[in-house]
C-alpha cells in the first residue's frame, strides 16, 4: 500500500515543480502550468496555489494535474523520480539525499544553461545593433573593428545559442564547459 503521507513529508511542490521543469523565483513564484499564464501566479512552496487559476494542492496533487494521471500514479511517479520507496517507511537517508543531490544538480545545470543563454543573447543583440551602426558607407572606409566582430562571431554566436535551445544534454554541457571563460568576459563587457 502506498504511503502518501511519506511521499509529502519526503518532497514539497516546490521541489517537483523545479524537478519537472518549471523556473521558480526565490520567492516561490513560478508560471502557472495548468492554464495560459504570461507572469508568475503560482506559489510553490510545500503545497501549490495558483493566484489566477485557483489550482491548490499537495505535491502529489500537483503531479497529478502535471500529467494529468491518477493519484496512485502521481504518488509512484515522485517516488521513482526521487528515489523514494513509497511502499514502506526503511528509505534509507543515503537514498534520499542521493535523489536530492540529482535534483540540485539538474537546478545548477538548468541555472548554468540560462546564464550562458542570457550572455550570448546579449551578445549577438550588440553585434547585430554593430553591423547596422558600423557598415562602410563606402568602399575605401576604414572597417570599425565592431563592426568586423560582428560580421566574423554573428553565425557562431546563433550556432551557440541552437545548441543550448535544442542540444541534447551532453552537447549543452559541452558549451558549458568550453565557453565559459567567454561567457565570463561576456558579462564583465556588457554589464
Amino acid at each position: 500500500m502506498l504511503d502518501f503521507k511519506y511521499i509529502k513529508s519526503k518532497v514539497n511542490t516546490r521541489e517537483a515543480a523545479e524537478f519537472y521543469g518549471l523556473h521558480v523565483r526565490p520567492n516561490g513564484m513560478t508560471c502557472c502550468p495548468f492554464h495560459d499564464d504570461k507572469e508568475p501566479s503560482m506559489k510553490v512552496d510545500k503545497i501549490f496555489y495558483c493566484f489566477g487559476c485557483q489550482e491548490k494542492g499537495d505535491v502529489i496533487t500537483f503531479v497529478e494535474k502535471l500529467f494529468k494521471c491518477s493519484t496512485k500514479d502521481a504518488a509512484l511517479k515522485i517516488s521513482s523520480d526521487f528515489g523514494l520507496d513509497a511502499n514502506c517507511l526503511h528509505q534509507t537517508r543515503t537514498e534520499f539525499f542521493r535523489a536530492k543531490r540529482r535534483v540540485n544538480e539538474n537546478r545548477q545545470f538548468e541555472r548554468a544553461i540560462e546564464r550562458t543563454f542570457n550572455a550570448y543573447c546579449v551578445y549577438l543583440h550588440n553585434l547585430n545593433n554593430w553591423e547596422e551602426a558600423y557598415s562602410p558607407k563606402t568602399p575605401t572606409e576604414e572597417l570599425n573593428p565592431l563592426w568586423l566582430e560582428s560580421i566574423r562571431n554573428k553565425d557562431y554566436v546563433n550556432e551557440l545559442l541552437d545548441i543550448l535551445i535544442y542540444g541534447s544534454d551532453q552537447e549543452k554541457a559541452e558549451v558549458l564547459i568550453a565557453k565559459a571563460e567567454e561567457v565570463m568576459r561576456i558579462e564583465s563587457r556588457f554589464n
